[in-house]
């Protein structure tokens, strides 16, 4: 085979695998505020902590894999920390210890999303 024919299929197999590997997706915050949903009730005090909040936490914590991602989870947390009325401060800044889930940043209206 040429050097010519060699390297067209070596530019093809690569724009092969390159064009078919898959994307990593990015977790956006209205994601992360529908998988908090199951949470809600128990911040506002008016529940038990159901175990489907804490499953939604983990897999919301989980989904922070890249700085990028993480910084993300912290705004959407802070945001929703702030902005849900009712929400009692204690019981939301609480909920990693509650789950057993550790985080990397904290989860309140101030923090620092670095």
């Amino acid at each position: 085979m040429g050097s010519g024919k060699l390297a067209y299929v070596a530019l093809m197999w690569i724009v092969v695998v390159v064009g078919t590997a898959p994307i990593a997706e990015a977790i956006l915050c209205p994601q992360i505020t529908s998988m908090f949903s199951p949470c809600l009730n128990y911040l506002k005090g008016v529940g038990p902590l159901p175990a489907g909040c804490c499953n939604s936490f983990r897999s919301i914590v989980s989904a922070g894999g890249t700085t990028v991602d993480r910084q993300t989870v912290c705004n959407c947390l802070k945001s929703i920390a702030a902005s849900t009325s009712g929400v009692k401060p204690k019981l939301f800044t609480g909920l990693p210890g509650a789950c057993k889930v550790k985080i990397p940043f904290d989860i309140n209206p101030s923090a620092r999303c670095v």
